[in-house]
């Protein structure tokens, strides 16, 4: 199973590489919007993945986390920051680091209400046999639950060389 970061990552190199700036923004939190967001940097971006004939984002790296009260009596990481390295391949060539996304995910316990289900909804198939089965769902109360989130944004972008893209340029 993909983790959110890396999904988020793989939506973000898509957008770009399809010139669809809204998907790409979607992916990026308040500040990378400002410093990223533009269609001048989402040109740039998808300038630096066309020499390539393959991208992939490679795994979530953990490069700090905060401790905390996540909410509800959890406590651990209440926030984490990873970075993704965005691979590209060229024919007849070693896959070469391309950039570097940086991204912020929170971590926290929400109160979820679900709403029960009066029941008695049924529906009638016909086997193979020919003979009618009925079916009726079960009438359920309302229900709280205490979820764990995870929120995760693109906060910005290093080159190769580790340095950040960017500043609205």
């Amino acid at each position: 199973m993909e983790s959110p970061t890396t999904s988020l990552a793989q939506n973000a190199i898509y957008a770009v590489k399809h010139d669809d700036l809204q998907k790409f923004q979607q992916q990026l939190n308040s500040q990378a919007m400002i410093e990223i967001g533009t269609e001048k940097q989402l040109q740039e971006i998808n300038g630096a993945l066309s020499g390539y004939s393959h991208a992939t984002v490679g795994p979530a790296k953990v490069i700090s986390s905060q401790q905390g009260d996540q909410g509800y009596g959890n406590q651990g990481d209440v926030s984490r920051r990873y970075e993704l390295d965005v691979i590209g391949s060229k024919p007849k060539s070693p896959s070469e680091t391309v950039f570097t996304l940086v991204m912020e995910c929170s971590i926290h316990y929400v109160k979820v209400h679900h709403d029960g289900d009066p029941g008695g909804v049924c529906s009638t198939t016909i086997d193979s046999n020919n003979i009618p089965w009925t079916t009726c769902t079960d009438p359920t109360a309302p229900s709280d639950s205490i979820d764990r989130f995870k929120t995760c944004a693109i906060s910005g972008i290093k080159d190769r060389n580790g340095n950040v893209l960017g500043n609205g340029s």
